[in-house]
């Protein structure tokens, strides 16, 4: 039976590099030991060393399965985390867009609030312009020397005449205080 010679380091490996080794040792180690027990035939010790080999075999399967366990739960928490941070990039594109709408529709009602100030103040210029021009009419007319006259009473407005008689103010002054309001004129 072959003995497995050990490894030797000229100085002291790091940590991570020593196990490194020994995890390749170890597969080499249980393919000689097998093959030794093959060769020599299976006797009472060849037996013990067979469960002492399936024991460690057993044990290294369940550190394999232990870490196969171990990166599925950090691939499911991995997973989780990546969800999570999707779900906050598509909410931070919506405040995003949403922030972008808000400010394209303030932009939007400045604009028409602009545009509407500037109409309103087209009008009142033409307006202004149009009570000057009328204004400078009336005053070449007056310059020209016409004469100014109030303009005729329209044709069917009616004078109701006043009943003085009946008023008691009116009997007393001459003159009625409460001119056309009072029911008795």
């Amino acid at each position: 039976m072959a003995v497995p010679q050990k490894v030797t380091f000229p100085e002291k490996p790091c940590h991570k590099k020593y196990r490194a080794a020994l995890q390749k040792e170890k597969p080499k180690k249980r393919w000689q030991e097998l093959a030794g027990l093959r060769g020599s035939g299976l006797s009472q010790k060849g037996k013990e060393k067979g469960s002492f080999i399936e024991e460690q075999q057993l044990g290294e399967e369940k550190l394999l399965e232990r870490k196969r366990q171990r990166l599925h739960e950090w691939l499911l928490r991995e997973q989780k985390t990546q969800q999570e941070f999707r779900i906050k990039e598509k909410e931070k594109a919506a405040s995003k867009w949403q922030e972008q709408d808000r400010t394209l529709k303030e932009q939007w009602v400045k604009q028409q609030r602009r545009q509407r100030e500037e109409e309103d103040q087209k009008r009142q210029e033409k307006k202004e312009e149009a009570v000057l021009k009328m204004l400078d009419q009336a005053e070449n007319e007056l310059e020209n020397g016409s004469t100014w006259q109030n303009p005729e009473p329209p044709v069917d407005f009616r004078v109701m005449e006043k009943d003085r008689a009946n008023c008691p103010f009116c009997s007393r002054t001459g003159a009625c205080r409460f001119g056309d309001r009072q029911r008795i004129h």
